[in-house]
């Protein structure tokens, strides 16, 4: 089924990281592919790039095959609050066996915090410490290195982490990153969130979450 291309929102032309892909978003009207993930460490699996690269070359193919601008988006979860999901990462390590790195744990009575809203912390450096030190010597190693430590500081978030180290890798190939965290996309979905209040599912919460300091949960519609 071919789908009329429609503009984008500035709001959301806004949200997206700097590159390519987001000159292209705000030039007119373009259909998208959009794939997605939530945020991990170091890019979390490698399924997230294989998806990322997916939607890249069906883009592509689509736009040779209608002739109208097809643009690649990678929606980035950062509302995820499972932390136990992107805390940590594997690797194999120079003796060719398949090593986790764990940034720290979540407490289990800790506010269920956005990854939007959690920084990666003091525990980032040592983190990047361990692949350092347990990954083998190539020709691409300092490269690698040096776009993860430009990425994931200790004071960016991971859904912000995530976000610049999958823009950095694929934004120049066309791919553009959306921050769904951002209040930009979230105001332009809006109208659309807010009719999930008239639905509630079985155990008798709608699918709808609410953002607070406590960190999120799904509510309850009554009255």
């Amino acid at each position: 089924t071919f789908v009329k291309p429609r503009r984008v929102s500035p709001d959301v032309v806004a949200s997206a990281l700097p590159g390519p892909g987001r000159d292209r978003l705000a030039q007119g009207d373009v259909l998208v592919v959009m794939t997605g993930q939530q945020p991990g460490l170091f890019t979390g699996p490698l399924y997230t790039v294989y998806k990322a690269l997916s939607a890249i070359a069906l883009a592509r193919r689509l736009e040779r095959a209608q002739g109208v601008p097809v643009v690649p988006v990678f929606w980035v979860a950062g509302d995820d609050h499972d932390f136990a999901e992107a805390n940590h990462a594997s690797f194999i390590n120079a003796a060719g066996d398949l090593t986790r790195i764990v940034l720290r744990e979540r407490a289990a009575d800790a506010p269920l915090v956005p990854l939007a809203r959690e920084p990666g912390g003091a525990e980032m450096s040592g983190a990047l410490d361990q692949l350092r030190a347990g990954t083998p010597e190539s020709e691409f190693k300092s490269l690698v290195l040096e776009w993860l430590e430009r990425c994931y500081r200790p004071e960016a978030t991971l859904a912000d982490a995530f976000a610049e180290a999958l823009g950095a890798l694929l934004g120049p190939h066309g791919l553009a990153v959306l921050r769904a965290h951002d209040r930009g996309v979230k105001q332009a979905a809006a109208p659309w969130v807010l009719k999930g209040l008239d639905v509630t599912l079985a155990d008798g919460y709608t699918p709808v979450f609410v953002a607070a300091s406590q960190g999120r949960d799904r509510l309850e519609a009554q009255g």
